[in-house]
């Protein structure tokens, strides 16, 4: 990510999961409503500023789609708004850096339900994954910092 359209995206996603993490913590679910403002938001910065094809876009929001289509699958295992966030991230970035994202979203995650084990929480307890999603962003983007020329 190194284009000024590209920061304004990725501004405009992490202010994205920024309100859906405060969403989720509180209510533990995400406005739809909110996931389709920023998706279209998402989607006239991907073609008319950063002029990204549409497989670009497509393939950025198939892990979006695939997670959305797991969690309904498993019946509210993992939470549907947790794909359709994923999904709406996928209007904003390249494939490569949400999956950047993702990872380091779940390590994050995964972290977490350790010390939730061993304080005792049973492993069927649930908690909001979005700000989750929002540290991985957040890593990402001070790893791109780090990563920088001439740094």
């Amino acid at each position: 990510m190194t284009g000024r359209m590209e920061v304004i995206a990725g501004i405009l996603g992490t202010l994205f999961l920024l309100i859906g993490s405060i969403m989720d913590i509180r209510r533990r679910e995400i406005s739809l409503m909110l996931a389709v403002v920023f998706a279209g938001i998402g989607i006239a910065v991907s073609f008319i500023l950063e002029e990204k094809s549409w497989l670009t876009v497509l393939t950025a929001m198939l892990p979006g789609a695939v997670l959305t289509v797991f969690a309904a699958l498993t019946r509210g295992r993992m939470g549907i708004g947790d794909g359709i966030a994923i999904l709406v991230m996928g209007c904003f970035f390249i494939f490569e850096d949400l999956l950047i994202m993702l990872m380091l979203a779940f390590g994050a995650a995964s972290v977490w339900s350790a010390g939730m084990l061993i304080r005792g929480k049973r492993r069927t307890d649930s908690f909001p994954f979005l700000p989750f999603l929002l540290s991985g962003e957040i890593l990402f983007w001070i790893l791109q910092v780090l990563a920088a020329p001439g740094r």
